[in-house]
C-alpha cells in the first residue's frame, strides 16, 4: 500500500477503492469469512465462473485481481491454475482471453 500514488489521485483517477481501508481490513478476517463473503473463489472453473458472475453483475464492481502464486504453491499448480482460468472460466463468463 504504501507504494500506491497519492489518495487524491488514485480517487480522481476511478482507484478510490484503494483509498479506503479495504485491503488493511481483509488481513483481519477468516479463511472463512472470505469465502462467505466472497472475496476469494475457489472451486472447479465452472464455480468460479458463477461465483465471478455473481459478483460482476453488483454495481460498481468494475475489476478483480487473481492471486494464483500463494502461500509456496509449486509453481507447476500455479501455471495449471492459469490455463484453467484461460481456457474455461473466461469462455464460461462469454469473455476472451487476451494475449
Amino acid at each position: 500500500m504504501a507504494s500506491l500514488p497519492p489518495k487524491e489521485e488514485l480517487q480522481r483517477k476511478g482507484y478510490g477503492y484503494y483509498t479506503e481501508g479495504r485491503l488493511e481490513r481483509l488481513a483481519q478476517l477468516s479463511v472463512d469469512e472470505i469465502l462467505e463473503r466472497e472475496i476469494a473463489f475457489v472451486g472447479t472453473p465452472e464455480q468460479v465462473a458463477e461465483q465471478i458472475d455473481r459478483v460482476r453483475k453488483i454495481s460498481g464492481v468494475t475489476e478483480f485481481s487473481m492471486i494464483v502464486n500463494f502461500g509456496g504453491l509449486e509453481h507447476w499448480k500455479v501455471l495449471r491454475t492459469l490455463d484453467l482460468f484461460a481456457r474455461r472460466v473466461i469462455p464460461a463468463l462469454g469473455l476472451e482471453a487476451k494475449s
